[in-house]
């Protein structure tokens, strides 16, 4: 959220779309960083009532995402049940609720992606997968909104190619394709189009002011992720970074517990063979899947190694008994029996939001490997619209009078797994490293003077709070740094070559030139560290501009 809220400050005083004032950057999703234009105006004078403004209007499309969450639902399964605990899940997931809270664009991303989705499904359905049948006002409403989909985050872009592919899919498979050949083909043309015309002032604008048809901040990201691994690296991330880029995934929806239960009853229920077990013995697994969701739920987040490595092996390991119980109780019981409900036309409908969530996720853990919490939000979406159709049908192997308890249960359950990792979560705080980040800021507004130029990896929270150049050293919003890295230059030249005086960060990002910076000061640890056990450091950099 800092670095759009120091984009959004320098384009107010004149400085254009820049985060040091000095480097012109394309890093950054442009709806997002228009619709705080108008909060950093009216706040310019208050940086943290700017701050909480922008936290107050993410949580406001979080909650506006559930209800085309909702409708989406209940267009696929015609259950309002199924499609309120859906709309729940993403209402009062712990994560739902921390990741929009740090300031991030995928709230409004995860907005649009849903108001897309419902769109064209909803088009979709009653037209009975006949594009021809879409009006063509239809048609450019879909567009403007994939559009505005993919300014608010790039990587809408694959909801956009889900549905193309799924409009070729179901066009090609009609009996009246040549008849309405022309039409159709014109139709998906004005989609294309409309959907092109929204982003091409952005595309535009990008190419014209830093020569990049892409974001610079993805290309950094992936540059820094791939610089110099090999193939053996490259090998290694794909299969363990993959491995645990999905179990995260799997962690944020509800808990991979949780999705564990789901997976292993849903086995159960499909196998033709069938099993019998006392009632009694039943009971017993269920209670036992119940206790160690409650058990999962309350592990830390740990996120350094190695505790994060200790709570994913447990995790992993209740994850696995859970998923056996479901097992089990699946082959006895063929409560998920998926003959009545995934038929043909059902899995049609789902295409989209399956295509969808098949990209995203293929991207982010086979070739985007800088995983971050709020990567996961929009693939967390797609999953819980298809969790949906799971609890239709479970609630509709219920019968009939029982159905409203039955989702009363599953709500009641899931709010206690909640409750327990919302506590978990707040009581550790998400980065909780950010308020000695603050007090850098803050030492350096004091401390430095207002024409240095100080360089910094992590540094929207330094260059906000600070009010002084603060250089951007990974590439994110200053994407010189990676053209000059790519033709061989290394980052402590860099920093000489721009006469820039100091660096603060964590001492784990700077070990490339540790022994050409001295440490002036370090920030108090106050929370838990970020790394090394050390808080922020602020150095001086050696021989800066001829000096010996």
């Amino acid at each position: 959220m800092y670095y759009y809220l120091k984009i959004a400050e320098n384009i107010l005083e004149g400085k254009g779309a820049s985060f040091d004032g000095i480097n012109t950057t394309n890093g950054f999703h442009p709806l997002y960083l228009l619709l705080i234009l108008p909060i950093m105006k009216i706040f310019l004078w208050n940086k943290l009532l700017a701050s909480y403004s922008a936290l107050i209007l993410l949580m406001l499309f979080n909650i506006f995402t559930a209800i085309f969450i909702y409708t989406i639902v209940v267009l696929l399964t015609k259950n309002k049940d199924a499609a309120l605990i859906s709309a729940f899940i993403w209402l009062f997931n712990p994560w739902n609720i921390f990741i929009p809270m740090t300031g991030v664009e995928v709230a409004v991303s995860s907005f649009f992606i849903g108001a897309s989705l419902y769109a064209y499904i909803n088009f979709k359905i009653k037209g009975n997968n006949d594009f021809s049948k879409i009006r063509i006002w239809q048609i450019v409403i879909l567009g403007i909104l994939l559009g505005l989909a993919i300014l608010s985050r790039s990587d809408s872009i694959f909801i956009a190619i889900a549905i193309g592919l799924d409009i070729i899919y179901n066009v090609i498979r009609k009996k009246n394709f040549f008849k309405n050949v022309g039409k159709i083909i014109g139709k998906i043309a004005i989609l294309t189009l409309t959907t092109i015309l929204t982003i091409s002032p952005w595309i535009i604008w990008s190419r014209v002011n830093t020569g990049l048809w892409v974001q610079g901040s993805g290309v950094a990201l992936m540059y820094n992720s791939m610089n110099g691994i090999g193939l053996s690296g490259t090998l290694y991330k794909i299969m363990f970074g993959g491995a645990f880029g999905l179990f995260k995934i799997f962690n944020y929806t509800v808990t991979a517990p949780f999705l564990a239960l789901i997976i292993g009853l849903i086995i159960g229920s499909i196998i033709s063979y069938k099993i019998k077990i006392s009632k009694i013995f039943r009971n017993i697994l269920i209670f036992l899947a119940l206790a160690l969701l409650v058990y999962a739920a309350s592990l830390p987040e740990a996120v350094h190694y190695p505790a994060g490595l200790v709570v994913a092996v447990k995790l992993s390991i209740v994850s696995s008994l859970i998923l056996l119980f479901g097992l089990i109780i699946g082959l006895n019981t063929k409560i998920l029996s998926m003959k009545e409900k995934l038929n043909k036309k059902n899995i049609e409908n789902n295409l989209p939001v399956i295509l969808g969530l098949l990209f995203m996720t293929g991207f982010y853990l086979l070739l985007f490997w800088h995983h971050q919490p709020w990567y996961f939000l929009s693939i967390l979406l797609l999953l819980i619209i298809l969790l949906g159709n799971i609890f239709d049908i479970l609630l509709s192997k219920i019968k009939k009078f029982r159905i409203k308890k039955a989702a009363l249960i599953i709500i009641l359950v899931l709010s206690l797994l909640f409750i327990i990792r919302l506590t978990v979560l707040y009581s550790a705080s998400i980065c909780p490293w950010q308020h000695d980040m603050y007090s850098g800021a803050i030492y350096l507004k004091e401390n430095i003077s207002e024409d240095a130029k100080i360089g910094a990896f992590n540094a929207g929270i330094f260059s906000y709070f600070s009010d002084r150049t603060i250089v951007n050293l990974d590439g994110v919003v200053n994407y010189g740094i990676v053209e000059y890295k790519k033709s061989g230059g290394k980052i402590i030249n860099y920093l000489r070559d721009n006469n820039i005086e100091y660096v603060i960060d964590y001492p784990c990002f700077l070990s490339e030139f540790k022994n050409e910076i001295t440490p002036i000061y370090s920030v108090p640890v106050k929370y838990d560290p970020f790394c090394e056990n050390s808080g922020p450091v602020i150095y001086k950099v050696n021989n800066i501009r001829g000096e010996k």
